[in-house]
């Protein structure tokens, strides 16, 4: 009894699917979907700061008009770090 109360069951089931494979024609854009290499690039916010920090104390009096290094880059000791008027 259980048997045929179950093949009745999936009978009604199938029928009910097969009714619905034409699915309705929907009414949004569609487009191709190709493979392609992409570049991603990503912006994080930081704050960078210098492995070693060091006070500059002046020697001279006067104001700095330039700085005449870039930071992170090795120098040799004939290099004007700053002018200064005289």
């Amino acid at each position: 009894m259980i048997f045929i109360l179950a093949t009745a069951l999936v009978i009604a089931g199938c029928r009910q699917q097969g009714a619905e494979e034409e699915a309705p024609a929907s009414g949004f854009e569609t487009m191709t979907v190709s493979k392609q290499d992409i570049t991603l690039e990503q912006s994080y916010p930081a704050q960078i700061e210098g492995r070693q920090s060091v006070k500059i104390i002046p020697q001279v009096e006067g104001y700095l008009q330039q700085i005449c290094v870039k930071e992170g880059l090795s120098y040799c000791c004939s290099v004007a770090v700053v002018a200064v008027p005289k």
